[in-house]
């Protein structure tokens, strides 16, 4: 479904991107997978588009996507993997 978002909207389409939205769902749910499992399905990878948008102050700023959620009862050791998965997936990632 996420690689059809392009033909669904026009701005996606024109962009060369999939929906920010439902990719950001998809690594909540694959992160959540992998923290209830040890093991997260398997997903293509999306690569930034080579088509450059216009660039404004508040485009640079901004980031592609924020997801974030509470963990509760986890050890150390389990959030530590949890920081190097999500550290593989952004370039802006915080736990606290």
């Amino acid at each position: 479904a996420l690689d059809r978002t392009p033909t669904q909207l026009d701005v996606l389409a024109d962009a060369g991107v999939v929906d920010a939205g439902g990719r950001g769902l998809l690594v909540l749910l694959d992160t959540l997978a992998a923290t209830l499992t040890g093991h997260a399905p398997r997903r293509a990878v999306y690569l930034p588009s080579k088509k450059t948008a216009p660039r404004g102050p508040a485009a640079q700023a901004s980031p592609r996507f924020e997801v974030m959620y509470l963990l509760s009862e986890c050890d150390a050791e389990n959030v530590e993997k949890l920081r190097a998965r999500l550290d593989e997936l952004g370039d802006s990632v915080a736990i606290a």
